[in-house]
């Protein structure tokens, strides 16, 4: 055997080389964070990106899930200098921050719209649909227009329909249909989901009647009664308590003289 192996500086020398390769080991995984950087700065959304994902989304457990992501767009369009953005999302923010009163079946129906914070006839309610400004509401119409969802388009349409008289594009007809058809799709919806949101379904079909009644749209009647008559049929016993929501209802259109194909 080599008697260099035996020397103590070449095990001294040995040990220093193994020192440093530890030490190399150690910090490489940390050597350069960039990476990683880029790959968080990549994966975050853009504005359209967030606004294209607001309109995918599903609000079949409540707009509020809407209110707050427009709170989101237009805090993120604050910090990107866009001020009309921000401003559109505050707009929507408001219009979809109302509590609704459901006709026939609700408790107190006198307004549709009911303030998140505070009440109609008190010193502060928020949102205040009276003091909605012209070009808030012309922007609520813009996106009833353009929206495909029907979660968000009955909400445009309903805000429209209470505040008509401030539209200037439709008249209240109109935008009674969108709303009796954006509602009729979300009823749909509903009963599709697992399991069916049988009282939702009744609700957005209370409203749907109600608007009929209200603009005159005779034709709708018979197509909203037939559905309710039909789900109803198909309860199941742990379903009956919606069967008192459907009478109420079909006792309303009887009481406005509207026949239906059931004879009521």
């Amino acid at each position: 055997m080599n008697a260099k192996a035996h020397s103590p500086y070449f095990l001294k020398d040995l040990a220093k080389l193994l020192i440093s390769c530890d030490r190399k080991a150690r910090i490489l995984p940390a050597a350069d964070p960039l990476p990683l950087i880029r790959r968080v700065s990549v994966t975050t959304p853009t504005l359209e990106e967030v606004k294209q994902s607001i309109e995918r989304d599903d609000y079949s457990d409540g707009l509020l899930k809407a209110a707050s992501a427009f709170e989101h767009l237009r805090d993120r369009a604050n910090q990107l200098g866009m001020n009309e953005e921000a401003e559109n999302a505050q707009a929507d923010y408001e219009i979809f921050s109302f509590h609704t009163a459901t006709p026939f079946i609700g408790q107190d129906t006198r307004d549709r719209l009911i303030p998140l914070c505070g009440t109609p006839d008190g010193p502060f309610s928020w949102p205040d649909i009276a003091s909605f400004p012209e070009k808030k509401l012309n922007y609520c119409e813009t996106r009833m227009n353009n929206t495909s969802n029907p979660f968000l388009k009955a909400r445009y349409a309903d805000v429209l329909f209470e505040a008509w008289n401030k539209c200037l594009q439709k008249n209240k007809q109109q935008i009674g249909r969108v709303l009796v058809d954006s509602l009729v799709s979300t009823g749909y919806l509903r009963l599709r989901k697992e399991p069916p949101q049988y009282l939702e379904f009744v609700q957005d079909y209370a409203r749907a009647t109600d608007v009929a009644l209200k603009v005159g749209l005779l034709d709708k009647i018979p197509e909203l009664a037939a559905k309710l008559i039909s789900v109803m049929n198909g309860f199941r016993d742990h379903d009956m308590q919606y069967v008192y929501h459907v009478s109420a209802i079909m006792r309303g259109v009887a009481r406005a003289g509207c026949k239906t194909s059931y004879g009521h």
